[in-house]
């Protein structure tokens, strides 16, 4: 099954803040739509400002959501039981 979430890219710009120490908000991030074909597992990430959002664990990498962890659950469970369905009708 494939997922088409949006994320928050870490780019370039990003590595500078981190490589100098200056914090920056995961929400000044760059958005980027992604599909996923695989995802091992989700969790929560919360940021300093306690803005909660999605994380995928994807094949050893980490994936912050542009959504919350519990739409991201809903999101997930949702495209599941269409998955099923559309199968269970073939």
């Amino acid at each position: 099954m494939q997922l088409k979430i949006q994320i928050y890219y870490y780019t370039d710009e990003t590595r500078k803040f981190d490589d100098l120490n200056i914090d920056y908000k995961i929400s000044d991030c760059e958005k980027r739509w992604m599909t996923f074909l695989n995802i091992n597992a989700i969790g929560k990430y919360v940021d300093t400002d306690k803005n909660e959002y999605g994380k995928i664990f994807c094949n050893g990498e980490q994936f912050i959501t542009c959504v919350s962890y519990e739409k991201l659950i809903k999101f997930i469970d949702r495209m599941e039981l269409i998955s099923d369905i559309r199968t269970l009708h073939e």
